[in-house]
């Protein structure tokens, strides 16, 4: 179930125009992930570095894990820039390799940032602005523009587009990442969504109480692309895969591909701002979840939207027109990484 409601849930971002890339390659973000590799300032009156204000430790821990290719959501991996270190110095050289080997370790070695006092890190770029998106997503509000995503995922159906038209229905289906993680998920802890016997803590099977849909919303999404720096080579990496010092470390070990040294990287992150989930069903299966969902510490995930549990950050609404979980911040929110994988 929660493999089909993924499904459906990917194939509405497909639709809205906003996922850059096959639905195998996004992982969805389990937990409430603020994105932070600017300096912003949502309120206004909170004081810190001036908005824009790149912070390049928060882009590091982003860009420079590689995202496991073996889970359906986004866990970080092992070190891109570590790896391309051991790779460099596990190099069999020679003669005429000595001047391209050297030039490679230097800009390896000088390619890199860091904050004022910070320590250096190998270097990573991010575009576009993220101040400058906040800016123009709150503009949008401003100017009353509709929401850039609206759409509806149904227990056991399709993506029902808010304009009525399935246009999607006669495609092949997406296949689901196995073991898809939770759809809904309290303190990154899943809640099942069909009740075990006995156990009627969430929703019932479709037929049972009646459908269960989910309306996903956000007022603007947003895609950031992501490039190492020039310390990072794909063609040196191709080039010399196979020519690994017998003597080192490395050597017998896969290099490049799925359980290699260099497996994958985050080419990019999914953005999403005054995000919203509204769900509806019988009154008995909201309130089970609205129940669920109130003994919350940290946060209340539905797909890849994660909430605050406090107030302050969040708004939870339940009525007439269903459950609702709403951002009450300026905040934007990491909705996914995207990943890029290297084969051998």
């Amino acid at each position: 179930m929660n493999g089909a409601l993924w499904d459906s849930f990917l194939r509405g971002l497909m639709e809205a125009g906003v996922l850059p890339c096959p639905p195998e390659r996004f992982k969805a973000v389990s937990g409430l992930s603020v994105a932070d590799w600017e300096a912003m300032n949502f309120d206004g009156i909170t004081a810190g570095p001036a908005p824009g204000t790149p912070l390049p430790a928060n882009l590091y821990a982003w860009a420079d894990p590689q995202p496991d290719r073996g889970s359906p959501a986004y866990d970080r991996g092992s070190s891109l820039s570590d790896g391309f270190a051991i790779f460099l110095s596990a190099i069999a050289q020679s003669s005429a390799d000595a001047s391209l080997l050297a030039q490679a370790r230097q800009r390896f070695a000088t390619n890199q940032m860091s904050e004022p006092g910070g320590e250096p890190m190998p270097a990573y770029k991010i575009s576009p602005g993220l101040n400058d998106y906040l800016r123009a997503s709150l503009q949008t509000v401003s100017a009353s523009k509709p929401a850039a995503i609206d759409f509806t995922v149904t227990l056991g159906d399709r993506v029902a587009p808010e304009s009525g038209e399935a246009r999607l229905a006669a495609e092949a289906p997406v296949a689901a990442a196995p073991a898809a993680p939770a759809f809904i998920a309290i303190d990154e802890k899943p809640l099942p969504l069909s009740a075990p016997a006995g156990n009627a803590l969430a929703a019932p099977r479709v037929g049972d109480e009646g459908p269960l849909s989910f309306r996903f919303q956000a007022q603007t999404v947003q895609f950031f692309s992501i490039d190492p720096g020039r310390w990072f080579s794909e063609a040196l990496l191709r080039l010399y895969a196979g020519r690994i010092d017998p003597g080192s470390l490395l050597a017998g070990r896969p290099v490049i591909g799925a359980g290699g040294l260099i497996s994958s990287r985050a080419s990019g992150i999914l953005v999403g701002f005054k995000r919203s989930v509204t769900v509806s069903g019988s009154s008995a299966v909201l309130s089970r979840l609205r129940s669920a969902t109130t003994g919350a510490a940290d946060s209340i995930g539905v797909g890849s939207f994660h909430f605050a549990a406090d107030a302050a950050s969040s708004r939870v609404e339940f009525g007439a027109g269903g459950l609702s979980f709403r951002d009450n911040t300026n905040a934007p929110y990491v909705l996914g990484v995207v990943m890029h994988a290297y084969e051998p």
